[in-house]
């Protein structure tokens, strides 16, 4: 396993001529048990293609090169590309794409079952989730590391259900697998991460439904301190909206956050689409 630790990030960021920029988000990884516990939890096997989205210096990326039969990774940096190109002399079976990942579409996806594994960028992790989560060549299994907070509110339940939970959990199963402290990358953020998987939901949800139903949410959490059905009425009407209600077993003065995953989909269900 190649171990990059501080000092070593700091001279080959020297050496590429990158300064990391806060604002993508860009932490890199500098803790060899954090790495070797993201490696232990992935659990590659040597016929697996690995998805990777903000390969850095390429210490997760070698990690999991060693382990899986292709490795396919995404940096929209230059430096770190030259960096990570540098590394695929060493290890053949990494392919380095130098773009934005944000813009992936289908046909960029491994044809084959693959598996996404990757320390996000802050600034573009849930995007990059939502992207891949979406498209028809979705991953088999999600295994990344985000901000503690971002984690949290993926897994969110009520009363703390939000939009992003909604758009991630009607997809997948989200497990939130253990903490990584600050001091495990660098430069240090202001806060925690963990490592989080993601499980594909089998059968998977119509593209229709899932636009729908964040049609829907967006216009149930537009006002999140009002009434839900007051904030459905007023694009429903209160009838459809009652209607609506009492078939999925809802309370009228729930607000959006009390309700249920499943009273959510009851709802596209049971309203004109948005």
């Amino acid at each position: 396993m190649r171990i990059i630790d501080r000092r070593e990030t700091q001279e080959l960021l020297k050496r590429y001529g990158v300064r990391p920029k806060r604002h993508w988000g860009q932490n890199f990884l500098v803790s060899p048990r954090v790495l070797r516990r993201i490696v232990a939890a992935a659990d590659i096997k040597p016929d697996e293609t690995i998805l990777e989205i903000g390969g850095g210096l390429g210490a997760l990326t070698f990690a999991l090169a060693q382990r899986a039969k292709r490795v396919i990774v995404y940096e929209r940096e230059t430096g770190l590309c030259r960096a990570l190109d540098d590394l695929s002399g060493v290890s053949p079976n990494i392919e380095v794409r130098c773009t934005d990942a944000r813009g992936i579409r289908n046909a960029d996806l491994p044809s084959k079952p693959y598996r996404f594994i990757a320390n996000l960028p802050y600034g573009v992790g849930t995007v990059v989730l939502r992207t891949l989560l979406t498209h028809q060549r979705t991953p088999k299994e999600t295994l990344v590391m985000l901000q503690r907070d971002v984690a949290e509110r993926i897994r969110a339940a009520p009363p703390r259900l939000n939009l992003l939970a909604i758009a991630i959990q009607s997809l997948a199963e989200p497990q939130i697998l253990f903490r990584i402290p600050a001091r495990a990358t660098w430069p240090a953020p202001k806060v925690e991460s963990v490592c989080i998987r993601l499980s594909p939901k089998r059968p998977r949800m119509a593209p229709e439904a899932y636009r729908a139903l964040l049609a829907l949410a967006r216009t149930g959490f537009a006002h999140p301190r009002k009434k839900l059905a007051g904030n459905l009425a007023r694009v429903f009407g209160k009838e459809a909206v009652a209607k609506a209600f009492a078939r999925c077993r809802i309370e009228e003065q729930v607000r959006a956050q009390e309700l249920s995953l499943s009273q959510w989909h009851c709802l596209t269900r049971n309203l004109p689409r948005v």
